[in-house]
């Protein structure tokens, strides 16, 4: 019965689970940094901020701006979920990944905030504009490649400290999943360069 339940918890739902929970919580620490650090804008920084927001959004309304280009919106979304790939091909990973999913939601919470800082509640339809469509697709895509990159890191990491062989995704599960993962960025790529501007002048005619 022992054997049984350590057999269990040592499986790969158990060990995906640990993982999600792991990069969940260094996800949520990093967003509450964020918001504090929001929070805590001094008033010649928060000046500063409205006068950079104030004239992007008046060239947006005379439809002057410089929207960003394809590769650089493609760019944009990838980057994070590419470095999480390429951190769990290393033991690293195991250190990196998390620091990582901090950075993220830390900058992720801290541009909405600084949103609703400067502007109120009609800052928020701007910042859900600017990061809503991509942060939609682009946060489960974070999250599903890194646990997978997490548990591989980790096996790495164990066998490299002499622990043995342990579990890992399987690398045609793994393929597949990140495959999908990239398809549904180059989804989430094409709602930014068309929804967004849209979106965005909207929601600009509301801080007006």
């Amino acid at each position: 019965m022992k054997k049984r339940l350590l057999t269990r918890l040592n499986g790969p739902v158990t060990e995906q689970g640990a993982a999600l929970l792991c990069l969940a919580v260094c996800f949520a620490v990093g967003a509450v940094g964020g918001c504090c650090f929001a929070g805590a804008l001094g008033p010649e920084a928060g000046t500063r901020l409205a006068g950079c927001f104030g004239g992007y959004f008046s060239s947006l309304q005379t439809e002057s701006a410089a929207l960003p280009s394809l590769p650089a919106t493609a760019w944009e979304l990838a980057r994070w979920p590419l470095l999480c790939v390429l951190l769990g091909f290393t033991a690293l990973g195991v250190v990196g990944l998390p620091v990582v999913f901090c950075a993220r939601g830390f900058l992720h919470c801290y541009a909405v905030s600084v949103f609703v800082r400067l502007y109120g509640g009609a800052g928020l339809p701007a910042a859900l504009a600017v990061f809503g469509v991509s942060g939609f697709l682009t946060l489960p895509v974070l999250f599903i490649l890194g646990v997978d990159a997490f548990r591989s890191s980790g096996a790495l990491a164990w066998k490299l400290l002499g622990g043995g062989r342990t579990s890992s995704p399987p690398r045609r599960g793994r393929l597949l999943r990140t495959c999908c993962c990239f398809a549904l960025l180059a989804v989430g790529v094409v709602f930014q360069t068309q929804l967004t501007p849209a979106l965005l002048s909207t929601a600009v005619k509301r801080l007006g």
